[in-house]
């Protein structure tokens, strides 16, 4: 696990260097198209990297190779390339404000995989929903209306993406709980068939993943309906509470 954590943060230090290299490159007006070339070019690479990655896992299991603790193995090297190739899209299709992004989405991924890495797996999934909220509010606070949803004219509300990001979102909170209800009836698992996919320990506790959706679809809701304000306060509630759990969880490791 050591090495995969050092593996994980090293990748992290890379792109973010990377970074560092293009924001430099768009800073110079010569060099901003060559620059741009040049990611697009790095992000069909690392596109290219996730099928040999996979076919790379493929083979290997098809041998019967147990890669279960190695670092350097297909699957890794898929999820790494995709990652990359998407950080590269971003970089390159959103300029300076994408890298800006990318600055504060780089650490807080690897931060996720090492909470779960050493955490449980309700931990993780807590973690991702409330940071996924917490960008999120971010970003309502920034792109959406500041007045209330009663004072907002309903054609301009019904034909913004702010609005139906928030949406989704909301779905996506419900569909996640019905998701997790149903492993928790099997065992932690979602059977299909004969199949079955392996989503919390048998031991697991679920109180607290339904209060964390439950927290993250009102102040998604909040958020849209008395605005922008509101969103930006609840970036920093939304955090403070992950922040409570995380040393909850932590005390529960030792």
């Amino acid at each position: 696990m050591t090495n995969m954590i050092l593996g994980v943060f090293s990748f992290a230090f890379l792109l973010i260097v990377g970074l560092m290299a293009t924001y430099r490159g768009y800073g110079r007006i010569e060099s901003i198209a060559t620059t741009i070339r040049l990611v697009y070019g790095f992000s069909a690479f690392a596109a290219l990297m996730v099928i040999v990655g996979a076919v790379w896992e493929y083979r290997s299991r098809k041998k019967g190779i147990d890669n279960r603790y190695k670092v350097i193995r297909g699957r890794n090297l898929s999820v790494a390339s995709a990652f990359t190739a998407i950080c590269a899209l971003i970089a390159a299709r959103f300029f300076v404000d994408g890298i800006k992004f990318l600055y504060v989405i780089i650490p807080s991924a690897a931060v996720l995989v090492l909470i779960y890495l050493v955490y449980s797996t309700e931990f993780f999934f807590i973690s991702a929903v409330t940071a996924a909220t917490g960008f999120l509010m971010w970003y309502l606070s920034k792109a959406y209306y500041a007045l209330p949803i009663t004072e907002i004219d309903p054609s301009l509300l019904l034909s913004d993406l702010t609005f139906y990001a928030g949406i989704a979102a909301m779905t996506a909170m419900i569909a996640a709980a019905a998701v997790i209800f149903i492993a928790s009836r099997n065992g932690g698992a979602l059977r299909f068939g004969k199949h079955s996919l392996k989503l919390f320990r048998p031991s697991s506790r679920y109180g607290l993943i339904y209060i964390s959706i439950a927290v993250s679809f009102i102040c998604i809701a909040a958020a849209l309906v008395f605005g922008s304000v509101i969103a930006y306060y609840l970036l920093f509630g939304i955090f403070a509470y992950l922040f409570v759990l995380a040393v909850y969880y932590t005390v529960k490791l030792m």
